[in-house]
């Protein structure tokens, strides 16, 4: 309909004192006022049935919403996402459901959890692209690719700092140890890893980012002596792009949990954050659904693996044909003569030489090789890529007993 802006109120009392008249050609007004016919049918069933207050405008909201959530199931809601600050509509959804409970749609719950102040819209920054050449390895089975990193510190109410090292199964996503320390030292790391090496067998490869301890950007490979341990071991290192997180995304979304249940409330001591971090990893393995899952917990696909750990001494048998050498505390090596740097990380570990036509010479370390130079390491080493290089074809371990 088509109304003159001024004065409207006074237009439709004209309009409908003059067709509620007897004998009034309602149509004929209709096109007078310039209005449809149901326009001005609707005008004066209002005025007949309210009065002169019938002309106003009204509201064109739904007086009944017939699937509108009840408040029973919003209290529960916001409980459930009060005690886990980081589900959101899905993850909340399979929790009612699983509960026996009519559940709204996933949208209607992240609707009410805006309404509730307990949702915090962000804008993200748009991603740099890696700036080397990174190949990934997606995970085929449990324990097939091991991801660890180091959440961002923060202060207990005892005023001492807390470092979350974390260390997950790629392929269920269970999260396998929180260890709450106070440092970040290599040799600390190692033994966590060494628990859960005898609790859960070794994995294929232990993806992480380009940070110590376990990397070194500036070295061979980009390797350190704990890293290197991991390769004597028969793990594969698998390093991200420098500051290129979205490679190891699962492990930072679950950081993203952690700094929402633990870190936003910290503890009072380093004892009570250990205990608290058990408790959420418990959850987080059992109880917590994941869409990338199907909507199943981490612990209904783990498995230990099938490859056990041995603490003994292990000796690697290289093919007759290599020249072994031990590299020194300093890291270098004696070839020919003459002293070559070679790498700290392999500082008192064995590697070998494998000279091909008598001019090139690669540089093994058990089934990996790391580099290669001329026969006489006269020419800078050029690094090898542990992912894309072919490994050697045997392989043979022997534990000294």
């Amino acid at each position: 309909m088509t109304w003159e802006i001024v004065d409207i109120m006074s237009a439709r009392w004209k309009f409908v004192v003059r067709a509620i008249s007897p004998g009034a050609n309602k149509s004929a007004l209709c096109r007078e006022f310039n209005i449809s016919r149901p326009t001005g049918e609707k005008w004066i069933m209002r005025f007949l049935a309210e009065g002169y207050h019938g002309l106003s405008d009204q509201s064109r909201a739904p007086k009944n919403i017939k699937q509108q959530t009840d408040v029973n199931t919003v209290c529960t809601i916001v409980r459930l996402r009060q005690s886990h600050p980081s589900w959101g509509g899905r993850k909340i959804r399979s929790a009612l459901i699983r509960q026996g409970l009519i559940s709204p749609s996933a949208r209607t719950i992240d609707r009410i959890l805006q309404k509730s102040a307990l949702v915090t819209i962000k804008r993200y920054r748009r991603r740099k692209k890696p700036n080397r050449e990174f190949t990934d390895i997606p995970p085929e089975k449990p324990n097939h690719i091991w991801t660890i990193d180091i959440k961002g510190w923060w202060r207990m109410l005892n005023g001492e700092k807390v470092y979350p090292i974390t260390i997950c199964d790629l392929y269920s996503r269970t999260i396998l140890a929180i260890a709450m320390a106070p440092d970040t030292k290599a040799v600390r790391i190692k033994d966590l890893f060494i628990e859960l090496f005898e609790l859960h067998g070794l994995p294929e490869y232990i993806k992480s980012d380009n940070g110590a301890p376990w990397a070194f950007r500036p070295g061979l490979c980009g390797l350190t002596s704990l890293s290197v341990w991991w390769m004597s071991l028969g793990i594969t290192p698998l390093f991200i792009p420098p500051s290129s997180p979205q490679f190891n995304a699962s492990h930072e979304r679950m950081h993203k949990d952690m700094a929402d249940e633990l870190q936003s409330c910290p503890a009072l001591n380093l004892q009570l954050e250990q205990q608290r971090a058990d408790m959420f990893r418990i959850d987080y393995n059992t109880i917590r659904s994941h869409d990338a899952l199907g909507g199943k917990v981490p612990s209904d696909l783990y498995k230990s693996s099938r490859i056990s750990f041995s603490s003994d001494p292990i000796n690697y048998s290289y093919p007759k044909n290599f020249h072994l050498r031990r590299i020194l505390s300093n890291g270098k090596v004696n070839w020919r003569n003459k002293t070559h740097f070679i790498s700290k990380a392999f500082a008192n570990q064995t590697i070998a030489f494998e000279i091909i036509n008598g001019k090139k010479m690669n540089i093994w370390f058990q089934e990996f090789c790391i580099g290669y130079s001329d026969s006489n390491i006269s020419t800078p080493l050029v690094e090898y890529s542990l992912i894309n290089h072919q490994k050697l074809a045997t392989r043979k371990r022997l534990v000294n007993v």
